[in-house]
């Protein structure tokens, strides 16, 4: 658990260094506003990044993510950053 929460909140601070709104939880997940989040779970899936689109639990505008390793995390960054 302890691992899972650093990867979770460097994964939070490297959102919001792209300007993103990020939810955290005491979960292994955060939420990040990203606008249209089912055209940015398409572009992220695009790139296997797979990520849940918030729009299935009422929130259109944010996607769930997972703590992960830090190369999970380049990958879903790098995808990111072309899909805003």
């Amino acid at each position: 658990m302890p691992q899972l929460k650093r990867w979770r909140a460097r994964l939070a601070r490297s959102l919001e260094q792209l300007g993103l709104s990020v939810r955290e939880s005491p979960a292994t997940f955060l939420l990040a506003k990203v606008g249209n989040a089912t055209h940015v779970s398409a572009h992220l899936r695009r790139h296997d990044v797979r990520v849940r689109d918030g729009s299935s639990f009422g929130l259109r505008q944010w996607i769930r993510l997972s703590a992960q390793p830090l190369g999970a995390q380049k990958a879903l960054l790098a995808a990111l950053k072309d899909a805003l």
